[in-house]
């Protein structure tokens, strides 16, 4: 298992914990560089996301966003 998916697997157990069900994983685009690989995932109830990154920066973190920090709303956005 690569380093991607380990950090989308550590998303999405700490998604489901907190009751979000993550929909597909997705590249983002943004700030796109060769050796770094962000992806981003909304939840389908709630429409929060997830990020991971295989290379964040120094004050960065590899695993974030509100899915992984909050309860979902169960609301279909």
């Amino acid at each position: 298992m690569g380093k991607l998916e380990m950090l989308r697997e550590q998303a999405e157990k700490s998604a489901e914990f907190r009751g979000h069900i993550l929909g597909l994983w997705k590249p983002n685009l943004i700030f796109p560089t060769r050796t770094q690989a962000v992806e981003l995932s909304i939840c389908i109830y709630c429409g929060e996301w997830a990020e991971v990154d295989t290379c964040p920066l120094p004050n960065g973190i590899n695993v974030g966003g509100t899915v992984v920090a909050v309860e979902c709303s169960k609301q279909l956005f």
